[in-house]
């Protein structure tokens, strides 16, 4: 249905240009007819007085094939775009290690002075992770599931109404916001400014914390407001919330649209450490392989090792991204191939059927150079004009109606939202497609033209 609802639309917005171009091309006639040239005068008449529609018809051809082929470029550009977008917003980075972390036991005196042992988690040597094979940079990132927030009793208890409530679930990132900054991979369109202004935020207020907006928007929680913060059996602290975002990189807003991010200095600070993971961004040059060789020469013992490009292979290979792929490329060759041959055999048909003209108009003073003139200016009053529409109307199709391909997934799996994002690149592919179709159609032209037989045309005309 996508595809027949945005053929039928291509097709409408056809229909209305031929229906409103020949106006325009009268009009244009009349502003210059004292100045026009002979082939210029002929061209103008015969495409702006045609009654036979044959000018029409080769220009809804053209708008509706070489629109649909940049409808399925496009679509076929923004499906992979959005598979590579979901596998590196779902990471974050490069590559992602989780350490195994081993527990110590630690003794402490409790209020009555005995002494009490507890187990926490010791620390392994972060630097380690900046020696691996092909890292450019780390950053620790600390995760946990479930937090509470309370935004109820703290430096607003005279608003009571639509409050975060306390012991609400939230999920909690914290990092150190300069190696953040330096490893994260983010998607700038998911951000009203860049990353780094909110990071900036963090570095300059540690005991900052940024919101998810359904914090804003349903809890009326507002920039600048103190809220408590607490987890496990560790000690309630106070946060002062600095600003809100939609996405985070990793933080899937459907499944967690409560979360908060917060500076892992301070969070340190207020709590027992915990297991956190260590974000890498990795050279240009670097391999996989090379990267699993490297942590087990450094004795890193991983419990899991996430890698960007292997999860984007993995989105590449889903069966349902193959088979559009497949077919949208095998539409792009069908219609550019109909495209041109509708083109040759209009323009041969039509000059063949011309001859009698071509000898009147010689007859009448023209000379050969201005008769293939006049072809030409009809060439590109209507192949021309017709192919530059088409990409507009390409254009807007795309706009219109690639994002309805959401709908093939749940909402959970389309994070970041598909969106059409045309690249110069592949206009520029498509242009050099259409043009080198075209100098094949202008070349079988001319040779047709050159062994026109113009002398018994002419005498024809004569008579």
């Amino acid at each position: 249905m996508l595809f027949v609802a945005s053929t039928a639309f291509i097709l409408g917005a056809a229909l209305f240009v031929v229906r409103i171009y020949p106006l325009m091309i009268r009009i244009v006639y009349r502003i210059g007819r004292k100045h026009w040239s002979p082939a210029a005068y002929v061209s103008l008449n015969n495409i702006g007085r045609s009654s036979t529609g044959r000018e029409r018809f080769l220009m809804v051809f053209l708008i509706l094939t070489v629109s649909l082929g940049i409808f399925f470029a496009n679509t076929a550009r923004a499906l992979n775009r959005n598979s590579e977008e979901k596998a590196v917003y779902s990471i974050g980075c490069d590559a992602v290690i989780q350490e195994e972390w081993t527990t110590q036991g630690v003794t402490m005196i409790d209020d009555e002075g005995n002494p009490v042992v507890t187990s926490s988690f010791a620390e392994p040597l972060y630097e380690r992770f900046s020696q691996l094979a092909g890292v450019n940079s780390t950053a620790r990132v600390y995760t946990n599931n479930s937090i509470s927030i309370d935004g109820e009793t703290v430096n607003r208890p005279e608003r009571k109404d639509n409050v975060v409530s306390s012991t609400y679930d939230c999920r909690l990132m914290a990092v150190i916001p300069g190696e953040f900054a330096n490893t994260v991979t983010a998607i700038d369109r998911l951000f009203p400014v860049h990353i780094n202004t909110y990071l900036n935020g963090l570095s300059e207020c540690r005991s900052g914390v940024i919101l998810s907006s359904i914090f804003r928007d349903e809890y009326t929680v507002k920039q600048g407001d103190t809220v408590t913060v607490s987890w496990g059996d560790n000690a309630p602290f106070e946060a002062v919330v600095i600003g809100f975002v939609e996405y985070w990189p990793t933080i899937n807003p459907y499944t967690s649209p409560e979360f908060a991010i917060m500076n892992l200095d301070y969070v340190l600070v207020q709590t027992a450490p915990e297991p956190y993971k260590v974000w890498l961004d990795l050279d240009d040059g670097a391999t996989t392989a090379a990267l699993y060789d490297s942590i087990k020469e450094n004795d890193i013992k991983a419990s899991s090792v996430t890698v960007a490009s292997q999860r984007i292979i993995e989105e590449k290979n889903d069966p349902m991204l193959q088979g559009l792929n497949g077919a949208l490329t095998l539409g792009f060759i069908t219609i550019m191939i109909m495209c041109i041959i509708g083109f040759l055999i209009y323009w041969i048909l039509s000059i063949k059927s011309r001859t009698l003209q071509f000898g009147i108009l010689r007859a009448m003073g023209m000379s050969f150079g201005e008769i293939v003139t006049m072809i030409l200016y009809e060439q590109l009053l209507v192949s021309a004009v017709a192919i530059m529409i088409s990409f507009v109307i390409g254009h807007y199709a795309g706009i219109l109606y690639i994002p309805l391909f959401e709908s093939l997934y749940s909402a959970g799996d389309m994070v970041p939202a598909l969106e059409v994002i045309p690249l110069r690149s592949d206009y520029i592919k498509i242009y050099a497609i259409i043009g080198l179709m075209l100098l094949i159609g202008f070349a079988v032209l001319g040779r047709l033209i050159s062994k026109i037989n113009i002398s018994k045309a002419l005498k024809l005309g004569e008579e």
